[in-house]
């Protein structure tokens, strides 16, 4: 059926982007998200995957919503700092990346 089976308490979801198999794992309970590199964040703001080890940018933002599904209070990434509410920051997150399409840099400045 193609579910991903819980790790503990942790569930994990499909989120490729980074690369092609790259998950996500939700803590229900606590609403803590482990997305490792489907973002970078920078003080608590939601910024794009590095470029240059992005598998598919265009994949990978439409992975990113999982977060509005989800909405976790609390989102931890392998590059960046915790963010907080990141499901309210969803929105300026994919308007930045359209109005960013094409363009060199690997982060999107809100």
């Amino acid at each position: 059926d193609g579910e991903l089976a819980a790790f503990g308490s942790l569930r994990p979801y499909l989120a490729p982007g980074h690369s092609p198999g790259h998950v996500v794992y939700h803590h229900e309970r606590d609403q803590v998200m482990l997305a490792g590199d489907l973002f970078t964040s920078k003080k608590g703001q939601l910024r794009l995957p590095m470029k240059m080890f992005t598998f598919d940018m265009n994949e990978a933002v439409r992975s990113s919503r999982i977060v509005s599904k989800l909405k976790p209070i609390r989102l931890e990434v392998c590059h960046g700092s915790s963010v907080l509410q990141p499901a309210e920051q969803m929105d300026a997150y994919l308007s930045a990346y359209q109005g960013n399409k094409g363009q060199s840099s690997s982060f999107v400045q809100l």
